[in-house]
């Protein structure tokens, strides 16, 4: 991946995490369920390549 796909692919997971949190509140299941979706996407990203930025 590119680096500008990167940052597109890790800005879309922060704002659909965003909407969620907002739309759920943070102690709901729904959004401790979005978050490990959301952290399992990223551990995907990680092992295919995807490097944080420094």
């Amino acid at each position: 991946m590119a680096d500008l796909d990167k940052e597109v692919v890790k800005e879309a997971i922060k704002e659909w995490l965003n909407e969620k949190v907002t739309q759920f509140g943070w102690f709901s299941l729904r959004t401790i369920g979005y978050a490990l979706i959301a952290l399992l996407g990223y551990i995907w990203l990680i092992t295919h390549g995807f490097e944080v930025p420094k």
